[in-house]
């Protein structure tokens, strides 16, 4: 061996490590998530909110602040084993071949992915028998998430799902008493005992509702900084579907089968709500009242939200667009009531064309006619307005025009009282029988 690895390791053994038994206190994957979302909103402080005016940053810190939590919360309820705890303090057999007991605290903690069972001995560090100075802290995990959260077959088999099979390699590492004791109640599958079955359940439906609350969580991030409508109803989508999970697992626990029990010899090891639980339910619930909040007050005060979160221009935006639909809706009423006033007048002048109709006999009727002449002429711009002589009743006189001089009008009808005063002359002039002649004014449109 050369020279390189024969530092501090006396020739000619390798280097000895002594054994250092550390139990597990904590789940290191919580850490770990928490600890990501942590440096991610610690960049954001950093990086983003320097190049940013006052007003701008609360609304920023307000709304990143806000999304994280609840990303975070979303996947620490996914992995965490709190959903559901207990222990007991008790006394119990420690391990096999002996008859020595051990006065511990027996926990079993539930997740929606599988179980957590620790044994803690009062004191942790005790001398029984043979052994000295036996350090009792164990944290042991069971799983069920294997193939897919499956079942298996019943037994323990290579055919048998995950969780049993972890509970044999447990009894041949030798696991504690308690352990083995409480693991073997989430083994059994016939009758009432279907506590494993019944959690395996709940868990694989709470997953899934939770996979799909973190999928609309990423939607709400990109939509929120578009527009404040539908980041709030995405919002609220993520956030019902954290409290559906919770209801799930309430009702598969509660409601499907008897609640889980562990008896001891001091006491009986019964479960409750634990703080997974509660985070989730309670996000859920918070965030889903604000999410009501918020489309309320876009739907209220609309300007005043977008400029909030820095929004202004697409509120902006979506005021112009109800003017222009409100334009839009009088322009179309103002030509519905050109068309019909046109449709009148078409009417009347038929009339007179084919000479069913009766002569205008007092100036009342000039009058209606002129107006609604001017009325159209001054709502429609492309129509050219025409004057054309019509022969009105019989006889030998030349034609005669009744407004002043024989020009003709192309921008509206600007000479109507000068038809209706004249049109009552031709009445006067139709009483002595003479020929009357009369202009009538014919709105064309230029596309016809």
């Amino acid at each position: 061996m050369g020279q390189t690895f024969v530092a501090f390791r006396p020739a000619p053994f390798p280097t000895a490590y002594p054994p250092a038994p550390t139990p597990v206190t904590s789940d290191v994957l919580e850490i770990g998530l928490a600890v990501a979302f942590g440096a991610i909103y610690f960049s954001f402080l950093l990086a983003v909110l320097p190049g940013h005016g006052i007003k701008e940053r609360i609304p920023a810190i307000v709304r990143t602040t806000l999304l994280l939590f609840l990303g975070c919360s979303i996947l620490i309820c996914q992995y965490a084993y709190e959903w559901q705890t207990g222990s007991v303090v008790t006394h119990t057999n420690y391990k096999p071949f002996t008859k020595h007991e051990i006065q511990a605290e027996v926990g079993l903690h539930v997740g929606i992915r599988g179980v957590n069972i620790t044994l803690k001995g009062m004191p942790q560090v005790q001398r029984f028998g043979n052994i000295q100075n036996e350090t009792i802290n164990y944290n042991e995990h069971f799983d069920w998430t294997g193939q897919g959260f499956s079942q298996g077959r019943l037994g323990f088999s290579s055919q048998a799902g995950q969780f049993n099979q972890d509970f044999i390699r447990a009894q041949r590492r030798g696991f504690p008493l308690p352990i083995l004791a409480v693991a073997e109640y989430f083994t059994l599958d016939g009758e009432d005992i279907r506590w494993g079955r019944l959690h395996r359940q709940a868990g694989l439906y709470a997953s899934l509702v939770l996979w799909l609350a973190f999928g609309l969580w990423g939607i709400t991030c990109f939509i929120q900084a578009g527009t404040v409508q539908y980041g709030a109803i995405f919002l609220g989508l993520t956030s019902s579907s954290m409290i559906i999970s919770c209801i799930l697992v309430s009702a598969i626990h509660q409601h499907v089968g008897p609640p889980l029990q562990i008896p001891f010899a001091d006491g009986t090891l019964a479960l409750h709500y634990g703080w997974s639980y509660y985070l989730c339910l309670l996000t859920g619930i918070v965030y889903l009242l604000l999410a009501a909040v918020l489309y309320q007050l876009n739907n209220k005060y609309p300007k005043a939200t977008g400029q909030f979160f820095n929004m202004a221009h697409l509120d902006e935006e979506a005021i112009r667009d109800e003017q222009s639909e409100e334009d839009f809706d009088s322009d179309s009423g103002l030509e519905m009531g050109m068309s019909q006033q046109s449709s009148q007048l078409t009417g009347v002048v038929d009339t007179w064309e084919s000479g069913t109709g009766t002569p205008l006999q007092d100036t009342s009727m000039g009058r209606k006619r002129s107006k609604g002449l001017r009325s159209v002429s001054q709502c429609a711009a492309p129509a050219i307005v025409e004057e054309e002589t019509l022969l009105v009743s019989g006889g030998d006189s030349p034609p005669r025009s009744l407004a002043s001089g024989n020009s003709t009008t192309e921008s509206g009808i600007g000479r109507s009282p000068k038809v209706s005063s004249d049109t009552s002359a031709a009445s006067a002039a139709s009483a002595d029988g003479g020929v009357i002649y009369a202009n009538i004014a014919h709105v064309r449109d230029r596309g016809s």
